[in-house]
């Protein structure tokens, strides 16, 4: 204050003093001027009535601001998206939870247009939380508070030609030999009955000798099928991907981030693999 008075009453004096034809009494020492602002405080705070009043006021108006400030929900922004996805759909049940069971917390969603977009606003400071897989950016980083879903990633792999060519390989002798047994079976007309006992039997037993043969056929191209997968003409092992060509099926959340981590993770280089 007493800065102030001179900076003020010190210019005050030297603008007056500069002007022909004024006085220098203008100009204002600063101890009678703080003694009249002492004279006033001390009036005031004779008026004890009004003193009370003004203290009420202010304390009343301490009280309400930390109420408002204790008892208002603490809003918590949630980043996810895409729109309509399982992780906007949860951040709208999770409200509608705290708010049925009146929690102090109140999450409120930001709509973003994916994982990488929530992934911005997040580092910007734009959200308090955000619903990211563990493919997106520094995220394995960040703190997690809580793992929502774990997903499976299936490898589908097609069956292999050999297996349908053996099948029918195995089919074809089979009707073959059957039909030829039909026809030794309805040969013998005439004879006697022991010879049509004998064809009778013998028919039987060229019949179960076919289908034999036809399960020997299908056991053998079984074999012949597992023995293919062992030897790398099928793939059973995730090493195996280098040099083939993946197909990701697409409205979900397979992404090639997710292939990529996979690869890694078993060594398979990234560019000996066609996506």
């Amino acid at each position: 204050m007493k800065l102030w008075l001179a900076q003020r009453f010190g210019l005050v004096g030297k603008t007056s003093s500069a002007v022909p034809g004024h006085a220098s009494s203008n100009a204002m020492s600063v101890e009678p001027l703080e003694h009249i602002v002492r004279n006033r405080v001390r009036r005031f705070l004779r008026h004890t009535w009004l003193v009370t009043i003004l203290g009420t006021i202010i304390l009343g108006a301490g009280v309400a601001a930390a109420i408002y400030f204790t008892a208002a929900p603490t809003v918590m922004r949630i980043a996810a998206g895409p729109a309509d996805s399982a992780n906007t759909k949860f951040v709208q049940v999770l409200t509608q939870k705290f708010a049925d069971d009146r929690d102090k917390i109140k999450p409120q969603l930001v709509a973003t247009g994916g994982p990488k977009q929530s992934a911005q606003m997040i580092a910007a400071g734009d959200a308090d939380l955000a619903i990211l897989p563990s493919t997106i950016g520094n995220s394995p980083d960040w703190p997690v508070v809580a793992i929502l879903r774990q997903n499976v990633m299936a490898l589908i792999v097609p069956a292999p030609a050999t297996t349908i060519t053996a099948k029918k390989e195995a089919s074809t002798p089979a009707k073959k030999a059957t039909s030829a047994s039909e026809k030794k079976e309805k040969a013998p007309k005439g004879g006697n009955s022991a010879k049509a006992g004998k064809s009778g039997k013998t028919a039987k037993a060229a019949k179960s000798d076919a289908a034999d043969a036809a399960d020997a056929d299908d056991d053998k191209s079984s074999e012949d099928t597992g023995g293919t997968a062992a030897t790398g003409d099928k793939l059973n092992k995730a090493q195996q991907l280098a040099g083939r060509r993946v197909g990701i099926v697409t409205g979900n959340v397979a992404t090639t981030d997710l292939l990529n981590v996979v690869l890694h993770h078993y060594g398979v280089p990234l560019d000996k693999v066609q996506v």
